[in-house]
């Protein structure tokens, strides 16, 4: 079970609920007024419990009326003394009605005392409850279901408690207890919480366990302590004990950290007792002993590692039915580990929320001042939604002058703010060596690129499986993966390339990224290259000399935007696994330039005529281009000819050039038809081809359509090529579009279709479709007076083969 949401409602009553009592005492005054209730509200009131009683707070004989609602809803706790003749009276009644609905609406805690009567005649409308509720019925109609709720709440039975002064006495403490001191700061400004409240209340409620584990999660500064104190806040009056916590990375680091943490945890439960233990394996006994027949609420927050939760609540056994646990935690994967039965991911505020949150830390005032609004607009932009900025910032420029703020945003643009640095930091240095270079990496060159383009990077690069280093920064809520393309909070960006300037903070050509275009000006123009320097981002008008790059032996990762480059080519480095040079000016590649260990060649919309001089084969001295994986020479309009050597290039597999009519041309020309490859060992095809054949051949209808099925895996693609390869040269045009499904699904998806099934007919054209209707037009437009073959595969949607 998932939950996410965004905060676009107003706080909930449950959370700005302010408290105007700490208890509700509902009695029936001829029963019980000058006995128990007087005795227990007196002892209420010496303990400092400020108690509400009618006949106190009210006039005499006043009939329920709105204040008294608002009494009730205003108390924190209510005590319902349910004695002999208390059904009797319809005031009562419609105080019980109230109360059980403040119960369910705003979980307010309901402590009923049996006194002199039975729990089961209340329960089940028995005993002097039968004649009560009957007198009643008409009147409570709708609201017997709740009534009869009332006395389902643990309580005391004074009739079995012997001692009337025992029996206050132990009410009073339970009601101290539950009020305590337990209720914790939530935020300065709670703003937009209320709907994440309710998510993760939703989510414990959902729990289909016994005892309940749900998960908080996202990224560090995101407001996940504030979502679970404010949670906190709203339960931990409904269980028998709680505890909240906090810190528990931290603590765990400490000598003996777990034990303390195990201490605390008892201590806050189970109290007064203070509690040693003398190591980690003692204390997740004494949980499990001590608790596991308790109703309680625990949260853990600041999570990291498995053995932390192991420590803490081994195991859900470990506590009484009905408890709940609520993890928090910057790492998802934990969640996982831990089985929780649900997850809440913590998003950004969205902009309203925003800017309301930085104005009051930076105003004290819900809105920004006049002159201010375009600068604050410009801070809640860079803040992107994350609570921790617009709180740090708003409070940092509240006592700036506005001339300071300009200064400040310009400098935040590049470096963020050391408290925001210190707090996210955290996550980074969480993760292994190999994830930590691939997070510098992708904040420094590929946010926003394709998911498998920069894959095959990381493969190469630190001969890692690329996916679970892209989940291990998932997990930690680094970057995040839309539409198949690589996310990052601009923030944490920034993060990242600060990082790797504060580690050579003097010389950039030490820096091991360079990605600003002035530092990435000062090294080249000044030759202060050195072999630290792992990747470079050109992003700078003008002419460099080759002879920059010298001493950057190790540079792997080169983006060129806008630069040229004179000189010789051979002094460029011989590892360089991406080379992306859009807009390239050079009519070909140098034959001197050592490019045998690039994976990525990416010189879209490039001046290039041809990749290199020649056609017939890569020059020795640019390498054997062994690694290449992805070529893309979209956009070239000027390029005439692809070398003949490609087609030997067994790493190649992503190869971009589809706009390019020239192109397209010289690959039709190389390939010369269009046989397809049907199976390393095509066994027992024959006949399966002859069978589809011979329907083809008895087709009935002028255009004859024949359909291929089964589960699988059964070999109906193997087959439908097979076919193809047979029959494709008798027709005036023939189109085998594979994948119709996968593409389908796609934004565009059966437009791409369209384009291909005519381009594969009509070439040397490139469709250009605006939608799904004009493609059906122009198909039956331009092929009707056509004899062609068609091939559909992976096609699952009834309604594809019609567009």
């Amino acid at each position: 079970m998932a939950y996410s949401e965004s905060p676009f409602s107003s706080m909930s009553s449950s959370y700005r609920h302010r408290w105007n009592y700490d208890v509700f005492l509902s009695f029936r005054g001829e029963d019980t007024r000058k006995t128990i209730t007087d005795h227990l509200y007196s002892a209420l009131i010496q303990a400092g419990i400020h108690t509400f009683r009618d006949d106190n707070e009210l006039p005499r004989g006043e009939e329920i009326s709105p204040q008294l609602l608002r009494a009730i809803e205003g108390s924190r706790i209510s005590i319902v003394v349910f004695s002999r003749n208390y059904a009797s009276s319809r005031w009562c009644l419609d105080e019980l009605v109230k109360i059980i609905e403040c119960r369910q609406k705003i979980h307010q805690v309901v402590l009923p005392i049996f006194y002199d009567t039975d729990p089961s005649d209340v329960r089940k409308q028995t005993g002097s409850y039968a004649k009560a509720f009957d007198e009643h019925e008409e009147h409570f109609k709708k609201e017997m279901e709740k009534v009869s709720g009332g006395s389902s709440c643990t309580g005391w039975k004074s009739i079995w408690m012997g001692y009337e002064a025992e029996l206050i006495k132990r009410v009073v403490n339970d009601v101290a207890c539950k009020l305590g001191n337990k209720t914790l700061h939530v935020a300065k400004h709670p703003v937009g919480i209320s709907s994440r409240v309710r998510g993760v209340i939703s989510l414990l409620k959902g729990a289909r366990n016994n005892v309940g584990i749900v998960g908080i999660y996202g990224i560090a500064g995101i407001g996940k302590t504030t979502i679970a104190k404010a949670v906190f806040n709203n339960l931990y009056f409904e269980f028998e004990g709680s505890s909240f916590l906090s810190g528990v990375n931290d603590i765990s680091d400490k000598p003996n950290g777990l034990v303390e943490l195990q201490e605390r945890l008892l201590h806050d439960i189970l109290k007064p007792n203070v509690w040693k233990i003398s190591n980690v394996y003692e204390g997740m006994n004494l949980i499990k002993e001590r608790i596991h027949r308790k109703n309680v609420l625990v949260v853990l927050d600041d999570v990291d590692k498995r053995e932390q939760v192991e420590a803490l609540m081994g195991e859900r056994c470990w506590f009484g039915d009905g408890s709940k646990i609520i993890v928090v935690t910057k790492n998802k994967h934990l969640l996982t580990e831990v089985e929780v039965d649900g997850m809440y991911h913590v998003r950004g505020l969205d902009r309203n929320w925003s800017l309301q949150l930085f104005s009051l830390h930076a105003f004290r005032e819900t809105r920004p001042k006049k002159d201010y609004e375009e600068l604050s607009e410009k801070v809640v932009d860079y803040c992107k939604g994350l609570p921790l900025a617009l709180e740090v910032l708003g409070c940092h420029l509240s006592i700036r002058d506005k001339a300071g703020w300009k200064i400040d945003i310009a400098h935040w643009q590049n470096i963020p703010h050391d408290d925001i640095q210190a707090k996210l930091r955290v996550s980074f240095d969480a993760l292994n060596v190999d994830s930590s270079e691939i997070f510098l990496d992708i904040a420094c060159f590929f946010v926003g690129k394709d998911k498998d383009y920069v894959a095959d990077i990381v493969g190469a690069r630190y001969g890692c499986h690329p996916e679970v280093a892209f989940r291990a920064l998932i997990g930690r809520s680094l970057i995040a993966i839309d539409r198949n393309r690589l996310w990052m909070h601009d923030i944490v960006r920034k993060m990242g390339r600060e990082i790797i300037r504060q580690r050579s903070r003097n010389h950039p050509g030490n820096c091991s990224r360079i990605v600003l275009p002035k530092d990435a000006y000062t090294v080249l123009s000044k030759e202060m290259g050195t072999d630290a320097v792992e990747g470079l981002a050109l992003d700078v008008q003008g002419s460099f000399s080759t002879k920059s790059f010298t001493k950057m032996r190790r540079l792997q990762l080169l983006q060129i935007t806008g630069a040229h480059l004179a000189g010789s080519y051979s002094l460029l480095p011989r590892e360089l696994i991406w080379l992306c040079w859009p807009g390239c000016p050079l009519k070909s590649l140098p034959s001197n330039f050592h490019i045998g260990e690039l994976v990525i060649l990416d010189m879209q919309g490039s001046k290039v005529r041809k990749l290199w001089k020649g056609t017939k084969s890569l020059p020795e001295s640019m390498g054997s281009l062994k690694s290449l994986q992805t070529l893309n020479v979209t956009e070239c309009s000027q390029l005439e000819k692809l070398p003949d050597s490609l087609g030997g290039l067994e790493s190649l597999t992503e190869y971009e050039a589809e706009l390019i009519k020239r192109v397209v041309n010289d690959v039709a020309c190389k390939l010369g038809n269009k046989t397809l490859h049907v199976a390393k060992h095509p066994v027992g095809i024959s006949s399966r081809v002859r069978g589809v054949i011979s329907l083809l051949k008895g087709a009935r209808n002028n255009v004859g359509i024949v359909g291929i099925y089964g589960i699988a895996g059964i070999g109906k693609t193997t087959i439908a090529k097979a076919v193809f390869n047979n029959l494709y040269y008798r027709f005036e045009g023939s189109s085998f579009l594979s994948g119709v499904k996968e593409i389908s699904d796609k934004p565009n998806g059966l437009v791409e279709l369209q384009e291909r099934l005519l381009h594969d007919i009509l070439k040397p054209n490139v469709w250009k479709i605006s939608n799904v209707y004009e493609g059906m037009n122009l198909i039956k437009e331009r092929l009707h007076r056509k004899n062609v073959l068609v091939v559909l595969t992976m096609w699952t949607k009834e309604n594809n083969w019609r567009h």
